[in-house]
């Protein structure tokens, strides 16, 4: 024997209706689903007589008993839509009908069909007529249905459902609404919605909404390298000079050798907003920042064309001895092992210390045809302009690439930091850096446009 109720139904006994409901439930296999919920007391009844204090539970949501599991709470505002259009689903699925079929709303052919016939017929045989010649739409037709449709069209003239549009008093409001938001917003743009919500009273997913509406967008603060008083003069004219050896020697960007120094720490800084860990539980992701005296390793890398040369890791701080054995030991011979000619090759570095060491620029002098950097030399090509990472291949691209793709993964020691660097760099592919090449020609002109003074946020916006 099923279980028809449960002990969160109507405490009252039941009359004959009642006892004859329950007789038909427990022979064909049915249950009274809205009393296997608990309810609040205010919920348990749906039908009252004040002057007699009766109360009493008229409405029932009778299923199968096998849709007991799957059944919501069917008293919960929000589920009941759904629970009875799943419910609904079900019934008809068992019964093998069409969902598509059992519907409500009736096509604009079938609303001029109704008032067709219902100009011959009473309502009551219009309603009959169209549920012969239309068997399989449930549920059938009723005469007031019909009633509806001609007070429908006698009233707007139209049988189509009317189209919801804002009153003029609801289209002044938000038109007030949202000169209100602008003025707070341009009075101060730093104020957060949270705060304009407060001021304005209304909630917050209000004020983001009429931002959108408005085109306003929360733009983030930009970090950028300080520049000197005298600074963008001298980068101004040092991106002049380059652009012309370019344009009298067509790809002479291409044969300079960029280079620069990195710091990589064991445990480096990263960017929260890039790192994300998908999981069905907290997984209680941290990474270790700001360690005191923290292992790192310095290295070095050049980029020419479209071929990277590197990385080479100095053995602790890098200072003139240091710098000077790395041009001598691994980058002279690198170059001749790769097949560059020294005469071709136009070194590049920045005005750090060790660059400007007279032992090093004297070793540029004697192996190569050309080099910019700090400094006198006999062949120094262009000084370079300080302050300026914006201009330099490994700044602007390299650096951040590694950097992010090196802490992606715990590292546990600088050999492992070593490897990493090594294999990302492997893994960068030669369309990249061709990329880069031309990104340098549109920063060239981008800080000759802006008079030498910072341009990087406004590149997108010059191209």
């Amino acid at each position: 024997m099923i279980q028809i109720l449960s002990i969160f139904g109507e405490e009252a006994p039941a009359n004959n209706n009642g006892k004859r409901l329950l007789d038909f439930c427990q022979s064909s296999g049915l249950i009274i689903s809205n009393t296997f919920f608990k309810h609040k007391k205010i919920h348990t009844y749906s039908w009252e007589n004040p002057g007699q204090n009766q109360k009493s539970l008229l409405d029932y949501v009778i299923v199968e008993e096998c849709l007991r599991k799957s059944s919501n709470h069917s008293n919960r505002k929000r589920k009941m839509a759904q629970f009875y259009s799943q419910i609904i689903k079900e019934f008809l699925f068992i019964w093998n009908l069409d969902v598509e079929r059992f519907t409500m709303l009736l096509t604009l052919e079938q609303k001029i069909q109704i008032v067709s016939l219902a100009r011959q017929y009473s309502y009551r045989q219009t309603a009959e007529i169209f549920n012969y010649l239309n068997p399989n739409r449930l549920p059938p037709l009723n005469f007031r249905t019909v009633y509806q449709l001609f007070k429908k069209l006698r009233t707007l003239g139209t049988l189509q459902r009317k189209k919801w549009s804002p009153s003029a008093q609801s289209i002044t409001e938000k038109r007030q609404f949202e000169q209100q938001i602008r003025q707070l917003f341009r009075a101060n743009p730093h104020m957060t919605t949270r705060r304009a919500a407060a001021l304005v009273g209304k909630s917050q997913c209000t004020v983001w909404s009429a931002l959108k509406r408005m085109k306003f967008w929360a733009y983030k603060k930009g970090k950028h390298q300080k520049l000197e008083p005298g600074d963008p003069a001298l980068r101004k004219k040092f991106c002049e000079d380059l652009l012309l050896m370019c344009h009298l020697e067509p790809g002479f960007h291409k044969r300079i050798l960029w280079s620069d120094e990195k710091n990589f720490p064991v445990n480096g800084s990263f960017n929260r907003q890039n790192f994300r860990y998908w999981a069905e539980e907290n997984p209680r992701w941290i990474g270790i920042v700001n360690e005191v005296a923290p292992e790192k390793v310095i290295v070095w890398t050049g980029i020419i064309d479209k071929t990277i040369i590197g990385p080479y890791f100095f053995d602790g701080n890098v200072n003139g001895d240091s710098y000077l054995e790395m041009l001598t030991d691994y980058l002279l011979p690198t170059l001749h092992a790769n097949g560059f000619n020294s005469a071709d090759i136009c070194y590049m570095h920045d005005g750090a210390p060790p660059h400007f060491a007279g032992l090093v620029r004297q070793c540029l002098d004697d192996n190569l045809q050309f080099w910019i950097g700090r400094g006198e030399g006999e062949n120094r090509l262009l000084p370079w302009p300080p302050r300026s990472p914006d201009l330099n291949m490994l700044d602007f691209f390299l650096w951040g690439t590694l950097q992010h793709r090196v802490y992606l993964i715990e590292n546990e020691s600088i050999e492992d930091v070593a490897n990493t660097i090594i294999n990302e760099i492997n893994d960068i592919p030669a369309e990249f850096l061709s990329n880069t090449q031309n990104n340098l020609i549109k920063r060239l002109y981008a800080c000759i446009e802006v008079n030498g003074n910072l341009f990087e946020h406004l590149l997108k916006y010059m191209f």
